[in-house]
């Protein structure tokens, strides 16, 4: 009979708690603008808190519990987060968004959400191969042109999207990802 008690009660504080519906399982992030957090909750759940972002791998995030928004609205059941100052952590999987008490107390948890992976952002259409213009040309004897752009290598993801490379190439390459 107490067993059936507990069960009942461990039930009933499990249904009152708020849960983090995205991101989570398969809907993660991209490491590119802004992203979506969604949450379900009740009427006796913290009238707000704070999303955190956090990874046990310090490879991909060295800064554990990186607080993205404080005090968000319980009641409005989603909200964006932006890009931290110094952007999104490295693309990788194990992350958890958690929703804590405050921005003071992150050590109390309300909700967690499931591991989510941040992946690549996908690139944007539009973006145009930049190598032909930035590749000075200048026939030789043999007829072919001296500042011929390497071929592409599976290494090398700078050549497969046929983008700029050397130094003025990872500039061009850093302003339009910060653009």
């Amino acid at each position: 009979m107490f067993s059936l008690l507990a069960i009942l009660a461990v039930s009933l504080l499990s249904a009152s708690a708020i849960q983090v519906t995205s991101p989570g399982g398969t809907k993660g992030w991209t490491n590119d603008g802004s992203q979506s957090i969604a949450w379900q909750s009740v009427s006796t759940d913290p009238s707000n808190f704070t999303i955190v972002l956090t990874n046990p791998n310090r490879a991909l995030m060295p800064n554990d519990n990186q607080i993205l928004k404080a005090l968000v609205s319980t009641n409005a059941g989603s909200t964006t987060v932006d890009p931290p100052a110094m952007g999104w952590p490295a693309v990788g999987g194990s992350y958890r968004v958690n929703l804590c008490k405050s921005s003071e107390d992150l050590n109390s948890i309300l909700a967690q959400s499931m591991e989510f992976n941040i992946t690549a952002a996908a690139v944007k259409s539009g973006a145009s191969s930049a190598t032909a213009a930035t590749t000075a040309t200048s026939p030789t004897d043999s007829g072919t042109a001296s500042g011929d752009a390497p071929a592409p290598s599976k290494s090398n993801a700078a050549f497969q999207i046929g983008a700029p490379t050397g130094f003025v190439g990872a500039l061009v390459l850093l302003c339009g990802m910060l653009a």
